[in-house]
């Protein structure tokens, strides 16, 4: 996934902290783990990013890398 330096500090910070990363060509996931209570972030490629842990017409666009941190717990 092609990312912004700051959205790829945020995956790094992720990988580090040893959450869960998946990542392909147009977007990536960070999760806090593997199951269904799991918090994520899917994070696409154009900074576009949401909560992947609750349904996608329930929530709101997360607008900045700060909001993608405070969910994440970095």
């Amino acid at each position: 996934m092609n990312a912004t330096k700051g959205i790829r500090a945020i995956i790094n910070d992720a990988k580090a902290r040893g959450l869960r990363v998946e990542e392909s060509q147009m977007r990536c996931l960070v999760s806090t783990g593997k199951t269904n209570r799991a918090v994520g972030v899917m994070i696409y490629e154009d900074g576009t990013a949401y909560r992947s842990d609750i349904d996608l017409s329930l929530c709101l666009t997360i607008r900045s890398q700060r909001e993608m941190r405070s969910i994440l717990g970095l």
